[in-house]
């Protein structure tokens, strides 16, 4: 009798993960006053993140924390920064084997500061897309795009002043699942 080949099961994205990132970091900065006026962001960004994923079949739903160091100043203005995010997301995604492909939705809180006025929260909703490839059992690799619209105001220095911004995120992921 011939032995008899087993399939490998497919992988299980089930599970605690957690990772570093690399980004490219722009997006727009409008500001609310007397009038208003739009400038440029660009920048970097480095974090970390952790998360849990659920599988069902091919489908996948997980919660991720997410925290960045940003720096990010606006062109032409060099004494305005981008300075931090924290950004949490509800993910939902379709797993074809070790490929992962997601997309997702949350919140985000971040900080503007400006040299000479101070530091400024802003915050609201992130939403993305991204893909991820598990390798040597365990390690991920990956790539995604999140858009923050964040919303503040300059309070206390000028409390009728206010700002929204849209900040953009290609990142290159790498991550372990234990």
């Amino acid at each position: 009798m011939a032995p008899v080949a087993v399939a490998p099961l497919p992988y299980d994205w089930s599970g605690l993960y957690a990772g570093l990132s690399a980004g490219k970091t722009t997006g727009d900065f409008t500001y609310f006053g007397d009038g208003s006026e739009t400038f440029d962001l660009d920048g970097r960004s480095l974090g970390g993140f952790v998360g849990y994923n659920y599988q069902r079949g091919s489908m996948v739903y997980g919660l991720e924390l997410a925290l960045q160091d940003v720096d990010a100043e606006l062109e032409g203005y060099p004494t305005y920064h981008f300075n931090y995010v924290h950004d949490l997301k509800a993910r939902i995604g379709f797993a074809n084997d070790n490929m992962l492909f997601y997309a997702f939705g949350g919140y985000s809180k971040g900080e503007w500061e400006n040299d000479t006025a101070g530091k400024f929260d802003a915050d609201g909703p992130n939403m993305g897309l991204g893909v991820e490839m598990a390798f040597r059992e365990n390690w991920l690799i990956g790539l995604e795009y999140i858009r923050r619209s964040l919303d503040g105001d300059f309070a206390p220095v000028s409390p009728s002043e206010s700002f929204d911004s849209d900040v953009d995120t290609i990142q290159l992921r790498v991550g372990y699942k234990f």
